[in-house]
């Protein structure tokens, strides 16, 4: 799709901030007028801070597309590049990324804006504490 399409997947609805949380949380349908938030089944639209959205006019190698992400691990690139091998998808022209680790994705095997979603990918490596305690005694 073209990238004006492609972009007005994340757009919400002209009145969406006019809108009062309480009628937002009883409304029995979408007031968002958000296909991303749609597709993740939230009332409320997304943390813009959280995403980045990546569009271009021909498509590129995977790891081309990856290295203009704004990752700054070289572990969750990798993932990402194998995720990608795994499913077959050698090139692409589009990704995005929306980096709310708690975010539960309600159908992760469908398609969020013509896009497969390839998993969460920790970009930091988790970092175990020890704790060590002394007595005086």
């Amino acid at each position: 799709m073209d990238e004006a399409r492609f972009g007005a997947y994340f757009d919400h609805a002209a009145n969406y901030w006019e809108l009062d949380v309480e009628d937002i949380e009883a409304a029995d349908h979408d007031l968002t007028g958000c296909g991303f938030c749609q597709d993740l089944g939230e009332k409320f639209l997304y943390d813009e801070d959280l995403l980045l959205v990546i569009w271009l006019e021909a498509p590129v190698p995977v790891e081309q597309i990856v290295a203009m992400s704004a990752l700054r691990s070289e572990d969750a690139a990798q993932a990402i590049l194998a995720a990608c091998a795994e499913r077959g998808i050698p090139q692409a022209n589009a990704m995005f990324v929306y980096a709310d680790p708690a975010q539960k994705i309600p159908n992760p095997a469908g398609l969020f804006n013509g896009l497969p979603y390839i998993g969460l990918f920790a970009e930091k490596a988790q970092k175990k504490l020890r704790r060590s305690s002394s007595r005086k005694g």
